[in-house]
């Protein structure tokens, strides 16, 4: 594991630097001198002994802790056995060497020199390692070096009455050091195959970059989003097995022994294990289940290498995350196409051919979001260009999302996938959930001016949504979607634990909150001239031509088009369309720019709410009859009747 050889690393930058302070200066002192006996003559007073060691075991564990995410990126894709071959290595190279005064003043205190100098001392065992194995070591190496050399630069004159006084001191150094990690370039590699390796690399820290944020979904302010790391926030699933297991995966546990955990069709279980059971797999549920963000966070995962238990053998996969909204028009894309989506990380010259040689290799982790926001016309396609890839490279593991409307279980069963439906939350979850909203909430705020009450009320509103959904069944049957709980949460604060009945009215009442209540509660003034009412009429032309085209997504210049379409309508607005549309965008919280030129909504839910009030509006009743059986519309079609009825 990344995090023991770290440690490893730790404890001999520790040892190194305790030897260095603690006046034991020339070389030939220092040899085989065991630091426990040395703090002991030192420190003749059995507590300050206890102390000062505490504080050293303290420092080995930040070290670690800011040098694992660093070796976990560079040694990514690694076996396992040569990552720790090669941090153990470097370990013993670091705790040997001899780094007296009269060294360390020799390379000028410079964190490459003294790195150099080590590697000449003792020579870092490569015996076995392949040739990245070895660049790794030697990343590995210089990162040690430059924590060493920042923290021996602060220690002051030995003094052992403040000894534990200055140790505590370095671990508040330690804090800048994460920087100065992030801007050492990784090791040059050879031309060729081997220069895929930096570029693993890169594309590996941005996607983590990318994609471990997590809005804190259903509040807004308008200085900032309120964002956490999806890392942290994430929560794991329930999910219940869909179909057989298809005959395809059969075929590959008999004839090539692998070893899979047999579940049943309707077996309920995590997701994780869900997964792990099935390298092709088919995610299906309702709307806010929460399909994009485990697509999310296994990207995340498989970039740091963070998976344990059942997805551990995920950790050395390279993740490309398609958008399935992004090409509703477009052809699907293909070999290093896949890096450019207008959703993809942005890494600079990707190497010729680099996409293939992921897949090749058998390393690639494929995950397709969306079938559902795809009309169905074009959905064939997708299948067909699955079935291409799968016959191409056919150890590539896939993840598929959708809604249960657009795929049925056995949509992909004859290319080998396997179904799963994702659960609703169950009252556990809930409770995991409330926790970690409002803990994210405080956690991404760092103004207590820009929280919707009190930073000391937050812990009571959250006991109070609890005891609220203890009570009501209504509110219990609503929070136990994901994307429903977040906004129950943020209502529950906006409005003083005064919550809607159903869905419609929470859609509704979320909408007034995001458009005009956060402003008018807080006395800003408005940019523009538009009450709560047009501001909808606005936002309602968007999602009404994004239903008629079946799409989840439209560009900068077609949503300018329709609200000029709109504005002769609208006497009392003064502004014009691009003013309108930079305001929706910058301060409603209920559109965004995911993209530059692209324009979506925060999420689809609220897209079919609108384009049924727009639907209602319209008296689009005949319409809406004619769209009754397409799943694209299957969720404004409800909604429209219960609005129409209200």
């Amino acid at each position: 594991m990344i995090a023991e050889g770290a440690l490893k690393i730790g404890q001999s930058v520790a040892k190194q630097l305790a030897l260095h302070w603690f006046a034991e200066r020339k070389a030939d002192s220092r040899r085989g001198r065991d630091l426990t006996r040395l703090i002991r003559a030192r420190f003749p007073v059995r507590r300050q002994e206890r102390d000062v060691l505490d504080s050293l075991l303290r420092i080995e564990d930040d070290v670690a802790e800011r040098l694992a995410p660093e070796l976990a990126r560079l040694g990514h894709g690694l076996p396992e056995n040569e990552r720790e071959a090669a941090l153990l290595a470097v370990s013993d190279a670091l705790e040997d060497a001899d780094l007296s005064d009269a060294a360390l003043f020799a390379v000028d205190l410079d964190a490459g020199a003294l790195a150099r100098a080590v590697r000449e001392q003792q020579p870092v065992d490569r015996a076995g390692l392949s040739a990245r194995a070895q660049r790794f070591s030697d990343a590995a190496l210089d990162r040690a070096c430059i924590v060493l050399v920042h923290l021996t630069r602060e220690l002051p004159e030995f003094d052992a009455a403040v000894a534990v006084e200055t140790l505590g001191r370095l671990r508040t150094v330690l804090e800048g050091v994460e920087e100065l990690l992030e801007r050492v370039p990784a090791p040059s590699a050879p031309r060729g195959q081997a220069l895929d390796d930096e570029f693993r690399s890169r594309y590996l820290d941005r996607v983590v970059r990318s994609y471990n944020k997590l809005d804190v979904i259903g509040l807004t302010t308008h200085s900032f989003q309120p964002r956490t790391t999806l890392s942290v926030a994430y929560l794991s699933l329930s999910a219940t097995t869909d179909n057989k297991r298809p005959r395809r995966a059969q075929y590959e546990e008999r004839w090539f022994h692998r070893d899979t955990v047999q579940h049943h069709p309707g077996e309920n279980l995590r997701v994780e294990a869900a997964l792990e059971d099935s390298r092709l797999t088919v995610v299906r549920g309702e709307a806010g289940a929460g399909k994009s963000t485990l697509l999310r966070w296994l990207a995340v995962n498989a970039a740091r290498s963070g998976f344990t238990g059942q997805l551990q053998e995920w950790n050395e996969c390279v993740p490309f995350l398609v958008k399935l909204r992004d090409f509703s028009t477009d052809r699907l894309p293909r070999g290093d196409e896949l890096l450019d989506q207008p959703s993809s990380p942005q890494c600079g010259p990707v190497p010729a051919g680099w996409v293939h040689r992921q897949f090749e290799s058998g390393k690639a982790l494929l995950l397709v979001d969306g079938v559902d926001e795809l009309v169905a016309k074009r959905r064939p396609a997708v299948r067909a260009w699955l079935g291409e890839l799968l016959a191409s490279y056919p150890d590539v593991r896939v993840v598929v999302t959708s809604r249960p409307t657009a795929v049925t279980p056995k949509w992909l069963v004859h290319e080998g996938f396997r179904s799963i439906v994702l659960e609703p939350m169950t009252p556990g979850d809930v409770r995991i959930f409330l926790r970690r909203w409002h803990s994210a909430l405080l956690d991404s705020t760092p103004d207590a001016e820009l929280l919707p009450c009190r930073r000391e009320e937050v812990p009571q509103y959250e006991r109070a949504l609890l005891s609220q959904l203890q009570t009501h069944a209504h509110l219990r049957a609503l929070a136990r979607s994901p994307l429903l709980c977040a906004m129950l949460c943020a209502l529950n604060l906006d409005r003083r634990s005064r919550l809607p009945r159903d869905r419609v009215a929470l859609y509704s009442a979320a909408l007034e909150m995001l458009l005009e209540r956060r402003d008018a509660d807080r006395s800003v003034v408005g940019e523009i001239q538009a009450s709560v009412n047009e501001k909808l009429e606005l936002l309602q032309v968007l999602a009404w031509w994004l239903n008629e085209n079946g799409r989840a997504e439209m560009s900068r210049e077609q949503a300018l088009a329709r609200l000029a379409e709109r504005l002769p309508g609208m006497p009392n607005l003064q502004d014009d369309a691009e003013t309108l549309l930079v305001h929706l965008v910058e301060r409603s919280g209920v559109i965004r720019q995911p993209a530059e030129g692209r324009i979506d909504f925060i999420h689809r839910t609220f897209q079919e709410y609108l384009a049924a009030r727009e639907a209602v509006h319209r008296d689009s009743i005949d319409l809406l009859v004619r769209h009754a059986s397409s799943d694209l519309w299957r969720e404004t079609v409800i909604m429209a009747c219960a609005q129409g009825s209200a």
